[in-house]
């Protein structure tokens, strides 16, 4: 998936000025510094959060009423890359909308050494002078937290998702990443560009249950992954990332903190139809690979009765990469 934007610098000579007087900063208002005023375009080209409908492989997006973006810069683009600035644009318009303007105050200075957008905005911590992504699994975890002015570190949060009705996806929200660099040759010219890429893809469960689960309630599914040389745990996602330049992280993916399953918790009864629809995020780097011979053991829990294993194997190579949605098909036994 993949969402381009244009940055246009509009008014670069007005350059906007600090205040004189010392101001309370409130718990989360960011400190004014000097920047140029800019607008941004950004339209879809690819699955994204905001608003998601699943469409085949992908998942078909839209804007919401309101959105926000946030340019980041760092002082390199390396993992020693510190915090300079966080720059937030807006835009509001009609929900729905596949196209829409932004406008803020970029603050990264004349020559950035290195420039990233990320969605959704961060937001700002004023009690501990920190950025974190907007709070996810109902206000309960943030994906990205602890980024401060002048540190290279960030923390990072991985926390399996609750789903609470059948075939619905409002748990992604907040838990979507999109990371993007910006080409820092063209600030010069007041005219910016870049292409965010989500760091998830979605596995899609279609899962059918016995006829004495129907009206029960689902309560978790599992997925693990087996190597099919020696039939050992496989890599599946990792749930840690330290370094503020997240463009080419390892967030979430095959690496030193790897996982070999992923999860997702549910509130909601098995359909009368006794099939559930099921949507389990995936974050990773890049791609995971499984080679034909791998498999995934599934497993459920519907009304404190553990379903499965069912097994399902790899009948050809697969790359699964971001923003891209897979489906299986599984049927549960008693």
């Amino acid at each position: 998936m993949k969402k381009t934007l244009l940055f246009i610098a509009a008014a670069v000579a007005a350059l906007v000025s600090c205040q004189n007087k010392q101001e309370t900063v409130n718990e989360n208002t960011v400190p004014e510094v000097k920047g140029v005023p800019m607008t941004l375009q950004a339209s879809f080209s690819g699955a994204t959060k905001t608003t998601f409908t699943p469409d085949g492989s992908g998942l078909k997006q839209t804007w919401d009423a309101t959105e926000s973006i946030s340019v980041v810069t760092l002082s390199n683009s390396g993992d020693s890359g510190e915090l300079v600035s966080v720059d937030t644009f807006t835009s509001t318009g009609v929900a729905g909308r596949t196209d829409a303007t932004f406008s803020g105050t970029f603050t990264g200075g004349e020559t950035p050494a290195f420039v990233m957008a990320v969605y959704p905005a961060l937001e700002f911590d004023g009690v501990s002078s920190s950025y974190h992504t907007p709070a996810y699994n109902n206000g309960s975890n943030n994906l990205i937290w602890d980024a401060k002015i002048g540190s290279n570190f960030c923390n990072s949060d991985y926390h399996e998702l609750t789903q609470t009705a059948d075939n619905n996806l409002d748990h992604f929200t907040n838990f979507c990443l999109m990371i993007g660099t910006v080409d820092i040759d063209d600030i010069k010219l007041g005219t910016l560009t870049t292409t965010l890429s989500n760091m998830m893809c979605v596995i899609k469960i279609v899962a059918t249950f016995p006829d004495s689960f129907k009206g029960k309630q689902l309560t978790s599914l599992d997925i693990s992954c087996y190597d099919s040389a020696d039939n050992t745990n496989d890599i599946f996602c990792s749930d840690s990332w330290e370094y503020l330049n997240i463009v080419d992280a390892q967030l979430l993916s095959p690496g030193s903190a790897s996982r070999n399953s992923n999860s997702i918790y549910g509130t909601f009864n098995v359909p009368d139809t006794g099939v559930a629809t099921i949507y389990m995020p995936c974050n990773f780097g890049s791609s995971v690979d499984f080679t034909a011979g791998d498999y995934w053991n599934l497993t459920a829990t519907v009304n404190s009765v553990d379903l499965g294993p069912v097994k399902k194997t790899f009948t050809k190579d697969v790359s699964m990469t971001r923003g891209k949605m897979y489906t299986v098909n599984v049927t549960f036994t008693e």
